[in-house]
């Protein structure tokens, strides 16, 4: 499991169960699985806004038997999904391996994806293994096909440094403008009362 920025999408995997905010735009994180990291990431990158995901988990006698793989013995399901945030549309469905479902709620539709694999009796883990890794795929080439929806393009972080240091220097010059206009007026003010006091003395 990893974390990533709601608003940035900056990965974290340091430290990630003890963070709170992104250390770049200080938004706060959602955890994902670390299998779904580059689909989620991309999802939103290209504006398809998402709420929660799960990229499935491996059939525990898979995992257990790992060293000494033994084919099943009893049938196993495996499902991974993407839930959209409301609102977001799909122009380009999946294909038909996947369950993809448009639920129109009272105020907006919200959309999902599924894949769901069903392991008889009798399958070993190499089958499993390579299904499993087969159906990340197939979501990854699907996110590839999909346009990017949003008008303004992701700012290299770079970039984004770069330009939250000019406007802090900015502000500090406007700042220090600003209080030296303030410092000059008051000296003029003191001026004009020491100068009306000797008139009338």
């Amino acid at each position: 499991m990893v974390k990533l920025c709601s608003k940035c999408f900056e990965i974290h995997m340091k430290g990630w169960r003890r963070k709170r905010a992104c250390v770049i735009c200080h938004q706060r994180l959602f955890e994902c699985d670390e299998f779904f990291v580059p689909i989620i990431r991309d999802l939103n990158l290209k504006g398809y806004r998402t709420m929660y995901s799960c990229s499935g988990h491996i059939p525990l006698p898979v995992i257990f038997n790992f060293e000494h793989p033994q084919p099943l013995e009893e049938p196993e399901a495996w499902r991974c999904y993407i839930m959209f945030d409301h609102g977001v549309e799909i122009p380009v469905e999946p294909p038909a391996i996947f369950n993809f479902t448009r639920d129109a709620g009272l105020h907006n539709s919200q959309c999902s994806v599924e894949r769901v694999i069903l392991f008889p009796e009798g399958t070993n883990y190499q089958t499993v293994v390579g299904r499993i890794a087969g159906a990340w795929q197939d979501v990854m080439t699907w996110v590839d096909s999909l346009p990017d929806i949003r008008e303004i393009k992701p700012v290299p972080r770079s970039e984004t440094v770069r330009v939250k240091r000019n406007i802090r220097r900015s502000q500090a010059k406007q700042a220090a403008s600003e209080y030296s206009k303030h410092i000059r007026e008051m000296e003029a003010r003191g001026a004009e009362r020491n100068a009306g006091k000797r008139f009338r003395g």
